[in-house]
């Protein structure tokens, strides 16, 4: 038997979390822009700015999170790999010392 896969439910436990990370500084940005034109007058301008630097921040988010999430499992599957593949190598050495025994 192979190693153990982990479990694929991991993903669907980061989807909340791209839609809130993805959310959450666009709203930011939103309120920033509303404050700074509540204050100084700015006008339309400095709201659109602010928008987009909110939605790049998103978009750079929704890009890294799975990019990271992706970078742990690659690494996760070689430990687990090696793993089997040492034990797979002890238990054919013992093999052979019993066949050699006998």
């Amino acid at each position: 038997m192979g190693p153990k896969k982990e479990s694929p439910f991991k993903y669907l436990v980061i989807l909340p979390q791209i839609g809130i990370s993805v959310f959450v500084p666009i709203a930011l940005m939103f309120f920033v822009a509303k404050g700074l034109e509540y204050f100084f007058h700015t006008g339309p301008v400095v709201f659109i700015i602010c928008i987009v630097l909110g939605i790049l921040t998103g978009l750079k988010i929704l890009y890294d999170l799975p990019m990271k999430m992706n970078k742990e499992s690659m690494a996760y599957n070689k430990r687990r790999l090696e793993e089997y593949e040492n034990e797979e190598n002890k238990n054919k050495g013992n093999g052979d010392e019993k066949n050699e025994n006998d």
